[in-house]
């Protein structure tokens, strides 16, 4: 919400400042995902990654996440 708020309010912000922020967070939250997965095993049993996504609700694009291959992409 906040991305599309900044990109109607001043896309000249949104190409210098929010953009540069959001390319920045999605390697952190792959790294932190990838550290949940590793840490935090379920009832004894490791979830795979993809469940693990499902179950906080993220978006597997924002990720790039590969479903497939279960692990993320370079893009």
């Amino acid at each position: 919400k906040m991305l599309r708020m900044y990109r109607k309010k001043d896309k000249h912000l949104f190409l210098n400042q929010v953009l540069p922020l959001a390319r920045r967070i999605t390697p952190f939250a792959q790294s932190v995902l990838c550290e949940l997965q590793s840490e935090i095993p379920t009832e004894e049993k490791q979830i795979s990654l993809a469940h693990r996504i499902d179950n906080l609700g993220l978006d597997d694009k924002k990720l790039h996440f590969d479903r497939t291959e279960q692990d993320f992409t370079d893009n």
